[in-house]
């Protein structure tokens, strides 16, 4: 069995045998690539700091 979870932030897709592995990989990417947008997403910041994060 092959479970396959996609980043909600831009597509990447995590193929890995189990869907704990998959679950995992998926959240570390997110966690280390899109820390901003996620942390926005679960609702841990304004978005209005995001963009002072980002420097916009």
């Amino acid at each position: 069995m092959t479970a396959k979870l996609e980043c909600i932030f831009c597509g990447k897709a995590f193929p890995k045998d189990t869907r704990p592995k998959a679950v995992r990989s998926t959240m570390l990417h997110m966690a280390s690539v899109h820390p901003e947008a996620l942390a926005a997403a679960l609702g841990m910041v304004d978005d209005s700091e995001v963009g002072k994060v980002l420097g916009e």
